[in-house]
């Protein structure tokens, strides 16, 4: 909760009552402590940060999980991530957002999509990076991207004065933890941030027009596509491979423009060895005898096949 350790003087409005929005240690992904919200029919509750825009491109990164569907006699909206603007002490407006709703799916809401269904209990990381000028935002959930939507909120996007997180008018009760705001410099992401053949880096926040160069632990890497560029928004997209197969655990890849912009992320080398006792050879013979048989399978089903035509 490195954003809401404290709840007073963030909630803007009661939903289920003050009693009901507070800090647990029942529920949470990393530390010992998450934010827990509950919103009522026609009575939000909402917990906001201020944030101050410094560049064009914006991004908030959210562990968040629902506990129940909420009412269900319409689809109302629950869970509520975004960056915001207080219209007055009851009316919140939203860019960039992401919602869970009672019918059990999670919408880019501001870009009119639905993205994908949920489970209760269940947490879920919400990645999004704002191109205010453009107005369009990217979405990841648990590291998948999901698409790029044109924001639909009419309101100028330089009001945005806070990263809000909600519990809406579906009566859903949310958790939240590991809230990260990034509102000015050079940031990058990793996606997926963990496995052993490749990856993808988006980096936003760079000096626009400039050359990137990404470096895996010290090691500079060659990237898809290369060279890479930095756009007119000050952000990129490139494909790298993973330079450390064998060397499972945490490893820093570094990115890079030609103004001295730079930014880190880690990248997590998953262990690929066999088990205890199993030699590389061994493993080899393996996959070869594997191989073997679901190809005799298939020659086998083909023959079959084969012989069903005959009259």
């Amino acid at each position: 909760m490195e954003l809401f350790h404290r709840l007073h003087g963030k909630c803007g409005f009661g939903g289920k009552g003050s009693a009901e929005q507070r800090i647990v240690n029942t529920e949470h992904v990393s530390g010992f402590k998450s934010l827990r919200l509950w919103g009522a029919d026609g009575w939000g509750a909402v917990a906001a940060k201020p944030i101050t825009l410094t560049t064009d491109a914006i991004s908030y990164e959210v562990m968040v999980k629902a506990e129940n569907w909420g009412l269900q006699y319409e689809i109302k909206t629950g869970v509520i991530l975004g960056f915001a603007y207080k219209i007055s002490g009851s009316l919140w407006t939203y860019w960039a957002s992401v919602t869970f709703h009672s019918n059990g799916y999670i919408r880019a809401y501001g870009g009119g999509q639905t993205l994908q269904s949920y489970n209760l209990d269940t947490w879920y990381k919400i990645k999004t990076i704002f191109t205010i000028s453009t107005r369009t935002y990217s979405v990841w959930i648990n590291d998948e991207y999901k698409g790029t939507f044109l924001d639909t909120n009419t309101r100028d996007p330089s009001q945005i004065e806070a990263i809000a997180l909600a519990s809406d008018h579906a009566e859903q009760v949310c958790y939240f933890d590991d809230v990260k705001v990034f509102t000015g410099g050079a940031h990058i992401v990793l996606m997926p941030s963990t496995g052993f053949a490749a990856t993808t880096v988006v980096g936003s926040g760079f000096s626009t027009n400039s050359k990137i160069t990404i470096v895996w632990d010290g090691t500079v890497i060659p990237t898809v596509p290369s060279p890479l560029t930095i756009d007119a928004n000050g952000t990129f997209t490139a494909i790298i491979s993973v330079l450390t197969q064998n060397s499972p655990g945490p490893h820093t890849v570094n990115a890079t423009d030609e103004s001295g912009n730079w930014a880190t992320a880690t990248f997590n080398v998953v262990d690929m060895t066999g088990p205890p006792g199993v030699t590389s050879t061994e493993l080899q013979f393996l996959v070869n005898g594997l191989t073997m048989a679901v190809s005799f399978i298939a020659l086998c089903l083909a023959a079959i096949a084969l012989f069903r035509k005959k009259p």
